[in-house]
């Protein structure tokens, strides 16, 4: 009766490990093919953001420069809330803090 027990004990651990081991398979071979269309992916992203990149610049750059044109202060506001660095406020703003500065120094 022992041997009866033991074999039956070793026969269903045995498919049991043989189940895992199949669908550990099935789970690594889903995670390569999820790997390989991320990578996929993140190429295209990168290769876009080097293409569209010079792009954004030159776009954000004419826009600047037509609400220059324009005085549309609005159209400014919007790029620096975007984060853009506008070269007339990179320089105006050195400049007014130095003359008051030197004002106030007199």
């Amino acid at each position: 009766m022992t041997s009866k027990i033991l074999y039956w004990t070793t026969s269903v651990c045995a498919a049991l490990a043989l189940l895992l081991l199949l669908t550990i398979m099935y789970v690594v071979c889903g995670n390569r093919t999820i790997q390989q269309t991320i990578n996929d992916r993140q190429s295209k992203i990168n290769l876009a953001s080097t293409t569209v990149g010079p792009l954004n610049v030159q776009l954000s750059n004419a826009l600047f420069a037509a609400s220059q044109e324009k005085k549309d202060a609005a159209v400014r506001e919007l790029l620096v809330s975007l984060g853009f660095q506008l070269p007339e406020q990179a320089s105006k703003p050195a400049v007014t803090k130095q003359k008051p500065s030197k004002t106030t120094e007199e």
